[in-house]
């Protein structure tokens, strides 16, 4: 049992410090044992890994016994309200206990303790090394398909601007994709699959329908190691917003796309989930393709 009075805040410090000094390569995952001399790293930092991030360094990771935290740093930029972007370092650490801390380098280049870091993909990342469950999704599975869409589309209207006429945008909706009906689909009708996937798909049914899947691609993977809240804000974040995508959308698709494409977004999205589910064996495994990696 640990002696040391271990704290969040000491082990977010301790991290943030690694990182800063160039003791440790960036970014940087940190096993910690406390006992009566202090803290003891379970492990040494990862060598550099060209192309490395966070999510390499932690998926599929679970902490041995006797780790008494797990912490996260890496290197990024900020943009003050006022004044020019700077580089800064941002730590997280995570306790057994359930307690965390978060430093970030403040414009003086000094460690600030945040009051509240909030979510994100860092604590999800943090909480699963230590097999601790995260918070609940907070969108359903019928984002995540708007979503898909309008990635899909950016990618097709940025290669030929100006020229996605509507039946073009409806025919790229996973929806259209995954039935094969052979005709295109009004954005009414596009809309109600989509309400009628996020029913028969919650998030606990796409993430196991996704691990099942096998092979060693990073969603597979992920759908194996994270839980239901974290996959999910795993898989949305891959995939642009609404808001974002429409805006870009609106310099590339003709007016007529653009009014069909944000119907279905809008529509789908006041539909939301009802209680009248589907059988889980009722989906074409076609839904469930996410973006490439």
């Amino acid at each position: 049992m640990s002696t040391h009075a271990l704290s969040a805040a000491e082990v977010a410090h301790l991290a943030h410090a690694c990182a800063v000094d160039g003791s440790a390569t960036s970014p940087l995952l940190l096993l910690v044992r406390a006992d009566a001399d202090g803290l003891t790293f379970l492990a040494p930092p990862p060598e550099a890994v060209e192309g490395r991030d966070l999510l390499d360094l932690a998926l599929g990771l679970v902490a041995p016994e006797g780790c008494d935290a797990v912490a996260m740093a890496a290197t990024g930029r900020a943009w003050p309200a006022e004044g020019v972007a700077m580089n800064v370092v941002v730590a997280h650490a995570l306790l057994r206990s359930g307690s965390s801390a978060t430093y970030v380098t403040d414009d003086s280049g000094a460690p600030l303790l945040l009051d509240d870091a909030g979510g994100g993909l860092v604590p999800d990342l943090c909480r699963r090394v230590l097999e601790m469950p995260t918070a609940p999704p907070e969108l359903e599975t019928g984002v995540y398909l708007s979503r898909l869409w309008l990635d899909r589309l950016l990618e097709a209207a940025a290669a030929r601007p100006g020229c996605l006429q509507p039946e073009q945008a409806l025919a790229l909706h996973p929806a259209e994709q995954a039935q094969s009906f052979g005709f295109t689909r009004s954005w009414l009708q596009l809309a109600l699959a989509t309400h009628e996937f996020a029913v028969a798909a919650p998030w606990a049914v796409l993430r196991r329908r996704f691990a099942a899947a096998g092979g060693d691609d990073r969603a597979s993977q992920a759908a194996r190691w994270f839980d239901d809240g974290s996959f999910s804000r795993w898989m949305l974040d891959r995939l642009p917003s609404p808001a974002e995508a429409l805006a870009a959308l609106a310099e590339l698709v003709p007016a007529a796309a653009l009014r069909e494409v944000r119907a279905t977004i809008e529509l789908a999205a006041e539909l939301g989930v009802d209680d009248d589910l589907l059988e889980d064996d009722q989906l074409d495994d076609d839904w469930f393709e996410g973006p490439d990696d």
